[in-house]
């Protein structure tokens, strides 16, 4: 996994996994979650991902055991 790191507070830009981009999804609201590319994690807990030439902030889904 590479990703370049800037900033004081630890923010990712562009994360790629073996040269394919990571997809993430976030709520954006309470029942509305938007899937997409992952951009960079910002220091308050979101990220931003981008989906169809837009970014889009919001906290990440937790990952659940399968």
């Amino acid at each position: 996994m590479r990703g370049s790191k800037s900033g004081s507070c630890g923010i990712f830009t562009h994360v790629s996994h073996g040269g394919l981009s990571v997809i993430r999804t976030i709520f954006i609201a309470s029942c509305v979650s938007v899937q997409g590319v992952f951009v960079r994690a910002l220091c308050d807990g979101r990220i931003v991902i981008r989906a169809n030439d837009k970014e889009f902030t919001g906290f990440p889904v937790s990952k659940s055991a399968a």
